[in-house]
């Protein structure tokens, strides 16, 4: 079939074989390319924040567990009352953020791992509520003894079971992180 075409026809058709390529090579390459935007773009505008804010809210709930310390072993009252501002602030920030976090849930496993925060970070903040009380020298409830007891027992438990559930939220976003990439 080919033997009988002049060559002109033949460089024609082989050039237009080729720019047809060209443009299907263009097209392919072009859907790849939104397709990577699309996968950077969860990753920096979802994946990134949540972790972010994750992180965070560890390091603030790491900082209330220093200050709690801070205001068992303290016998300066206006350090502790210092503290326990301290303590107040951190848990609102921490709201705050928990609030952020909440609309950005998309997955079913990732509300239920947020729900399970929630649920951890009440009996957080009743150990708080508790723990408090019985730390302040300034609080008629003042009983250093139990105050250290409960440190070192039920208020240690809240703090690190409420910390492993935001870590497993980290963590389950920084694999949906990974399977985006």
């Amino acid at each position: 079939m080919f033997k009988n075409l002049k060559i002109g026809v033949k460089l024609g058709a082989g050039f237009a074989f080729v720019l047809l390529l060209l443009v299907a090579i263009s097209a392919i390459s072009l859907m790849r390319i939104s397709d990577m935007t699309t996968a950077t773009t969860v990753i920096t505008d979802d994946r990134m924040p949540k972790m972010e804010m994750s992180n965070e809210i560890m390091m603030n709930t790491m900082k209330m567990a220093r200050a709690i310390r801070n205001v068992v072993i303290a016998t300066d009252k206006n350090f502790e009352k210092s503290q326990i501002d301290l303590i107040a602030n951190t848990r609102k920030t921490n709201g705050e953020i928990m609030d952020k976090i909440k609309p950005m849930l998309s997955t079913e496993k990732g509300k239920a791992m947020f729900e399970k925060i929630v649920e951890a970070r009440a009996k957080y903040g009743q150990a708080i509520d508790t723990i408090i009380p019985i730390a302040y020298s300034a609080s008629p409830t003042y009983n250093p003894k139990q105050a250290t007891e409960y440190l070192f027992g039920e208020y240690t438990k809240a703090a690190n079971d409420y910390l492993e559930q935001v870590q497993n939220f980290s963590d389950f976003q920084k694999e949906l992180a990974a399977k985006a990439s």
